[in-house]
Parts: C-alpha cells; structure tokens; sequence
C-alpha cells in the first residue's frame, strides 16, 4: 500500500467506517419503514456515503486539534511523525465535510441541514473534548444524528421509530467512549495520581495536566468500569421497537417468522459480543483497546439487528457485512 494513502487510512481511522454506513442503512430503513415510503436508491446511497465523509472528516480533525498533545504521547500518529502535514490534514477534513453537505443538498432541503447539525457537533467535539468527559454525549449525538440524516432522506425524520433507536444508540456510543478516554491511563493506574478535570495521569499531584491544561493539580486516580455492564442491555432495548403487529398475531407469515428468528439470533449474538468485550476491561490490567474496537464493531450488529426487525433483509446482510469489514480492518489500521 502506497505509504501517503496508508497515512491518510490512519488519519481517517478508517477501519471503522463501515459502521456508519451500516447506521446510514438503519436509519433509512427506519424512516422509510415509519411512514411507508419507497426510498430511492440514490436516497440510501447518498446519506451512507455523505455520513462516512463527516466521519472520516471529523476523525482527521480530531488528529489535527490534538497535533500538539500527539506529539508529545503518540508521535507514531500521522501528523506528529511528519506522514501528514497539519495543513493536509486541515484542508483532507474541509473537502470531506463539504463534498458530505453536497451529497446531501441533493436529496433534499431537510438532510442538508441536518447534515449542517451533525458537521457542527462534530466540530464542536473534536474543539472540546479533551476538556471534560462530558462530551461524550456529543461523540454518541454525532452517531444518533446518522440515523436522522439517513431517515431524512427516506422519509420524515422526527419519529419514535427513528429517534427511539437513535437515542439508544446515543447512550451506547457514550457509555463505551467514556471507556475509552480511560486508554491511556489503564496503565498508570499504579501512580495513583491524575488531573481532577479529565483523568489523565500525572506524575506528581502538582503538575500541569498535560491533556487538557488543568492546572490546579490532581487527586487520586479511580478507574471504575462496571457501567460496561449496562451495554448489552442498552443496545438490546431496541426490542421496543419491534413492529407491533407481530404482538399477538395468531397468523404469520414466512419473512414475519424469518425475521423473528434471525432477529432473535443476532440479538443473542449481539449479547455475547458485548459481554466478552466487557470482560476485557474487567481485567487487571484493563484491555481497554480490543474492548473498545469491539464496541465500535458492534454497532453494525446493532444496525442489522434493526434491520431485521424491519424486515429489510438484503440491508440486514450488507449490515452484517460492515460488522465483518470493520473487524478485518480494525486488524490492519488502527481504529483507535
């Protein structure tokens, strides 16, 4: 592989990017599904590429904001070890975003501007993260907008049917990425000592933070990851949203009985996924980096597990296959 382009692979994390076009595909199906429309393939399409744009944009924007800090903590990235310039970096993040709200502005008025929502979210993330942990919440807002976007382009968007599996996965997103702030310090838990704002480790409790600048010291360092217990359950929820004419039934049909099995198999396997990347960080020390690629993972299983309840099931399969490209990738380039 040409070394420009691997560089530019690394910058974009994109081994993980399957998995937006897998939410592209949930959310479209979601919509469509809500208010019996026919989405065209251009409508599907459109979204899922213009979505993997803002998210490859925004992971470049990400290494550009924090250039300094890699620097100093992980001089392997693209920027720091000289792969890709600053200003590349920049202007690769700028191109992507505005050829995603292009793509958009073709479906419709609504995507647009949605996609102009999720573009400022994104930005608003990469600016303020390393300030407090709260923004995960925009991190999993980032990924919950896909849905909308998607179904924007399907149909009518500000339905339960689209905005109840979005928030779910809004949850989900934020739960495991607040896991995941805690990489780089699973292994300095030994010094005991960490900056009160964001919980990075530090040598002396004096010290200047050198993540996010707090300079008023730091106190004991707790890592607690038990709330990676919840996981499972949150993604599992989506089950209230199964369609509701299958309650009771006294007749079904095949595809109604296909998706009840297949739904049933994915959610199960969903579970089991789920729980063995939480016993990753229940070790000592924490595997914090495979736990978290194999969350990030999942969120295609959770795509398929949604279009299965919608009975899209050639979707379901392209879904399934965004959960194996991501794996494969994720072995390749690095996805955190």
């Amino acid at each position: 592989m040409n070394s420009t382009l691997r560089a530019y692979l690394e910058l974009s994390r994109i081994s993980n990017a399957p998995t937006v076009v897998s939410n592209a595909l949930a959310g479209a199906a979601l919509g469509a599904r809500a208010f019996t429309t026919e989405p065209t393939a251009w409508s599907i399409a459109a979204p899922a590429i213009a979505c993997t744009c803002f998210y490859t944009a925004g992971m470049a924007l990400n290494d550009f904001i924090d250039r300094d800090i890699d620097a100093a903590e992980r001089p392997q990235r693209p920027i720091p070890a000289g792969r890709v310039s600053a200003a590349g970096a920049l202007a690769y993040a700028s191109t992507l975003m505005t050829v995603g709200l292009a793509l958009l502005l073709t479906v419709g008025a609504l995507p647009f501007q949605l996609g102009l929502a999720l573009v400022g979210c994104i930005i608003l993330y990469d600016v303020l993260h390393s300030r407090t942990a709260w923004t995960v919440l925009l991190m999993g807002l980032c990924r919950g907008l896909v849905y909308v976007v998607a179904a924007a382009s399907a149909g009518i968007a500000l339905d339960a049917s689209v905005l109840g599996p979005a928030a779910i996965l809004v949850l989900y997103v934020a739960g495991f990425s607040l896991t995941a702030r805690h990489e780089a310090v699973a292994f300095a838990a030994a010094r005991g000592v960490a900056c009160v704002r964001c919980a990075y480790p530090l040598a002396r409790p004096d010290d200047t933070c050198p993540e996010c600048g707090h300079r008023e010291g730091g106190g004991r360092l707790r890592i607690r990851f038990h709330f990676s217990l919840l996981l499972p359950a949150v993604l599992l929820a989506a089950i209230l949203f199964s369609p509701p004419e299958l309650i009771g039934a006294k007749y079904r049909s095949n595809s109604d009985i296909a998706m009840m099995v297949t739904a049933g198999l994915t959610a199960g396997f969903l579970a089991a996924w789920l729980a063995s990347a939480t016993r990753l960080v229940e070790l000592r020390p924490p595997k914090i980096g495979p736990a978290v690629l194999m969350w990030i993972a999942a969120i295609a299983l959770y795509d398929t597990y949604l279009l299965l309840l919608t009975k899209s099931f050639v979707l379901a399969g392209i879904a399934l296959a965004a959960f194996a490209l991501t794996r494969a990738l994720q072995r390749r380039i690095a996805g955190t």
